[in-house]
């Protein structure tokens, strides 16, 4: 019997090995450029619009805010409704790597689809949406009923 997570988990570390080696010499870690190219299409979003679209805790969105705001990709603005909340807009730097973290993006797409045809890339990615969209599902149904047992 074939394990498909596993395929995703090994295609998912691979993924990030290859990202910090390209991302590095940009003075970004792991994770930190799906959040720049994420502020870049919305600015002004929320720390919380953001971990929601991107489907991520909201403390790692914090850590990684602060420490893009830190490295001068991000500037996070207090609400003045809501002193809680901030609002993220990327700065000149980060606009000015984006081309780059898109070519990296894309040349790793090229890579982990060489060989597969057209019908065969559109096909994986509807089904992969498909897995996303069930795994998100069932963590949050999850995690819910977590929620609603009582503490011992």
């Amino acid at each position: 019997m074939s394990v498909l997570s596993k395929w995703i988990s090994i295609t998912d570390r691979h993924s990030k090995m290859y990202y910090t080696q390209q991302f590095s010499p940009l003075g970004l870690s792991s994770g930190q450029h799906i959040i720049i190219l994420c502020v870049s299409e919305h600015e002004g979003f929320t720390q919380e619009q953001l971990a929601a679209v991107l489907h991520m805790n909201k403390s790692t969105v914090a850590r990684f805010t602060a420490q893009l705001e830190k490295n001068g990709f991000l500037t996070r603005k207090v609400n003045p409704v809501d002193k809680r909340e901030y609002h993220l807009y990327t700065t000149d730097k980060a606009k000015g790597i984006c081309p780059q973290i898109q070519q990296v993006l894309h040349s790793w797409n090229e890579r982990i689809t060489e060989g597969l045809s057209d019908r065969e890339i559109a096909l994986a990615e509807e089904v992969l949406q498909k897995i996303t969209g069930n795994a998100v599902r069932y963590a949050k149904e999850s995690e819910e009923k977590q929620s609603n047992v009582p503490n011992k």
